[in-house]
């Protein structure tokens, strides 16, 4: 996988194109699916060829990955990952995730398990004032998206549209690193 993976790199800087993005769940709601210290050892290694890869034809990299994955996000950014996508910040927590803040760029909706799913407007635009204040600075950055697949999750349209409207009230805002 490693080397088809690499293959696919200079493939896409051959095009032209300016990211490469792996979707690889790791996390559990509670923690990785494998113990760390086998992560690190058999996984990590490929992830740093990977990224090493990407970095040297100057793509930027980005990642998927659900579930409570906090044990791996500080490899990944050794390594040089830019981005980080996660559609449930919760299993790691918001707060938790800012140590993380400046050294590398969050791609998150409003968390898809515990906010989102309830529809409570006001639950909505503190998490998403939340989002930008901690995960949100210069370096690094926060990307804010929508979920895209509401109806998976059995959220009605106009809540997505909640969730676009509070990302946006709050974009304004200066943000810095804590």
């Amino acid at each position: 996988m490693t080397e088809f993976k690499i293959g696919l790199i200079k493939g896409y800087s051959e095009l032209g194109i300016d990211c490469v993005a792996f979707t690889d769940d790791w996390g559990t709601q509670s923690r990785l699916l494998i113990n760390p210290e086998l992560w690190i050892e058999v996984f990590k290694p490929y992830y740093v060829r990977i990224i090493e890869e990407a970095r040297k034809r100057d793509l930027h990299t980005y990642i998927h990955s659900c579930g409570n994955i906090y044990d791996i996000i500080g490899y990944w950014i050794k390594a040089g990952l830019n981005i980080i996508n996660m559609d449930a910040p919760h299993q790691v927590g918001i707060e938790r995730l800012s140590t993380y803040a400046g050294k590398i760029c969050f791609n998150c909706c409003i968390d898809i398990q515990e906010v989102l799913v309830k529809g409570v407007e006001s639950e909505i635009y503190t998490e998403a004032k939340k989002m930008i204040e901690l995960l949100g600075c210069d370096d690094g950055g926060f990307i804010a998206r929508q979920y895209p697949q509401l109806v998976h999750i059995g959220v009605k349209p106009e809540v997505g549209e909640l969730a676009y409207k509070a990302f946006l009230r709050f974009s304004e805002r200066p943000n810095s690193c804590i």
